[in-house]
């Protein structure tokens, strides 16, 4: 089990050593110092700052491959949009071939033919329609 890089037998040698060279009294000051340290490094701007660019400089590789991802996207939409609007635009070309001829306005009302007699023409194999109904004899009027 390694701790930072450093190894059991390691950490024991480095214990020894320091009860050692320092003393058992002033280790326990050493510890309180060493802490009281590290604390306000921790809490400090420039540690802050040292952990925000480093953590942007790791991933910086990752953010420049999703911009240069973005701006190969935003190639591709352009390209499908004009190829959309190209599409559109000859279709709507095609259509106007198929549309019908404008209508000319209605002639302008003219006189009734004359009537000829019943005898001239020939009888009608339909019936006449039947007379418009009045809305209150109709079969849909409500109420």
């Amino acid at each position: 089990m390694d701790f930072l890089g450093v190894g059991p037998l390691e950490l024991i040698l480095v214990i020894i050593l320091a009860l050692v060279l320092i003393g058992p009294r002033d280790l326990a000051k050493l510890g309180r110092d060493a802490g009281r340290f590290l604390n306000r490094l921790y809490r400090s701007q420039t540690w802050r700052t040292m952990n925000e660019a480093s953590r942007e400089l790791r991933n910086l590789p990752n953010r420049l491959a999703r911009e240069a991802e973005l701006d190969s996207l935003q190639r591709d939409l352009e390209q499908t949009s004009q190829v959309l609007r190209d599409g559109v635009q000859s279709a709507g070309d095609g259509m106007q071939a198929w549309a019908p001829a404008p209508r000319p306005d209605p002639p302008a009302l003219r006189a009734p033919e004359p009537a000829t007699p019943a005898s001239a023409t020939p009888p009608s194999p339909e019936a006449p329609a039947p007379p418009p109904t009045q809305a209150s004899e109709s079969p849909f009027a409500e109420g």
